[in-house]
């Protein structure tokens, strides 16, 4: 792999995830892209127009799976060409430590995946 190439995210997304952005991060939008103010405050992060259309609605409220139907129609694209992108930039976000839990990413109990069950029904001692 080059050195220009990006490492897929660690981190994985679901479709039900609400990402929520932490609050004592400040940002601006300038011609239609976004600068972050860096952790220690002396510098600034870069991202795109797709980031700065999508940043806003990181507020705990909006569903991955929202972000990305409302980029698919924003940009005139299907929704299956732009989700990929979405749960890419929430998962660098999140490794990043630019968003925050929220009670809203942890999956209802019908939702989480049957290897969760030792979470619910624990064995008897």
């Amino acid at each position: 792999m080059s050195s220009h190439e990006q490492v897929p995210p660690l981190v994985l997304v679901s479709d039900s995830a609400r990402p929520r952005l932490r609050s004592d991060r400040e940002w601006m939008e300038i011609d239609g892209e976004l600068l972050v103010l860096t952790d220690d405050g002396r510098g600034l992060r870069h991202f795109d127009r797709i980031a700065a259309a999508i940043w806003p609605h990181l507020d705990g409220d909006v569903t991955v799976q929202d972000l990305a139907e409302g980029l698919g129609v924003g940009f005139g694209v299907d929704v299956d060409v732009v989700r990929p992108a979405v749960h890419d930039f929430v998962a660098r976000l999140t490794e990043e430590g630019l968003l925050v839990p929220s009670e809203s990413h942890v999956p209802a109990l019908e939702e989480r995946p049957d290897e969760w069950g030792y979470l619910t029904d624990p064995p008897s001692p």
